[in-house]
């Protein structure tokens, strides 16, 4: 990586999201003079950005104000795959490069996906407490009919949106004995006979689970609705680690407590921190994790890094991973 940046000024916000003492920033030193903030809001928000010249993110709403505000910024950077918080148009507009970090969560992801999923086939907390409660002790070689237990093998695993995080899944779905659907923006090729490509219709109606991977933008907000829904098993499980604004949260809580779904998996909501109106709280045999199937110590260094990387290969003139079709600025090239 390049020291092209040591006049650049870099502000890190939410860093309390990526780290909570647990993260090395050092990475950023080499590249500039570095600033770091947790969570800020209002004028302190405009202020702590009015001079940046890259802005690295995670959860903060990066809007066409705060954008406007920042008249020496060149470059956004997310901690993140989803760029659904910054206004990439208004960056585009403004010439600004807007990047993300697409592989660093796959592993983390999949390992949370299949750990809520092997809870709820399994009952595993439920045997727990029961155990805990003499009911092992009472009830002998009967206690196996406590909870109900259900095998995944032959059973078919549906994935909305098959990049990174969506195959790794889908690979761990077919060694589990899983017959795997997908359905991506693009076609993929040279898949094996483990993974099966099927329409949107297809997929929601013979998914016995379905897990969703696809980013959030305008086509496929609340592309989980009342009519998707409706094409569902009665006995299927929808999951959800990619973005709650996916999600028609209503539907889904009505759903699930006609029990025209049999159970959630969710870790994420459209708003979040949740809200305690949310109507999933109440919801039957809906779980919901609080937005950290990503959150390993390891790939939240990763993550990190991989955006210090990204934050040098534009300074390089070759930027990688940008989300909004903005080139290297031709002085970065010319430098090369």
């Amino acid at each position: 990586m390049t020291k092209k940046l040591l006049n650049k000024k870099i502000v890190i916000l939410d860093a309390c999201t990526v780290s909570n003492g647990d993260v090395d920033f050092g990475t950023f030193e080499s590249l500039g003079d570095v600033k770091i903030y947790d969570v800020l809001n209002g004028d302190e928000l405009t202020e702590a950005c009015r001079e940046a010249e890259v802005l690295l993110v995670n959860k903060t709403r990066v809007d066409e104000k705060l954008i406007s505000a920042c008249p020496r910024l060149e470059l956004i950077c997310l901690f993140a795959t989803g760029y659904d918080n910054v206004d990439i148009e208004a960056a585009k507009r403004r010439g600004i490069t807007v990047c993300n970090v697409p592989r660093y969560s796959a592993q983390s992801v999949t390992q949370h996906v299949f750990a809520m999923l092997l809870e709820y086939v399994r009952n595993i907390s439920r045997f727990e407490s029961f155990v805990a409660n003499g009911g092992w002790t009472r009830e002998g070689g009967r206690a196996i009919f406590a909870y109900p237990i259900e095998n995944l093998a032959g059973k078919t695993f549906g994935i909305l949106g098959f990049g990174s995080i969506g195959s790794s899944v889908g690979n761990v779905a077919a060694a589990l004995g899983m017959k795997v659907l997908y359905h991506s923006a693009t076609r993929k090729k040279n898949l094996g006979r483990d993974f099966r490509y099927a329409d949107l219709d297809t997929l929601f109606k013979r998914s016995d689970f379905l897990s969703l991977h696809c980013p959030l933008n305008e086509e496929t907000r609340q592309i989980v609705n009342k009519r998707t829904l409706s094409l569902m098993k009665p006995r299927a499980v929808l999951i959800n680690t990619a973005r709650g604004g996916l999600v028609d949260e209503t539907a889904l809580a009505e759903a699930l407590d006609s029990g025209r779904l049999a159970a959630a998996l969710l870790d994420v909501v459209a708003e979040e921190p949740i809200k305690e109106s949310n109507v999933l709280l109440c919801a039957k045999n809906c779980l919901i994790t609080p937005h950290v199937a990503w959150a390993a110590a390891e790939t939240r260094q990763d993550v990190v890094y991989d955006a210090a990387v990204n934050v040098g290969a534009f300074y390089d003139g070759y930027p990688d991973n940008v989300v909004n079709g903005v080139p290297a600025r031709e002085e970065y090239r010319k430098k090369i």
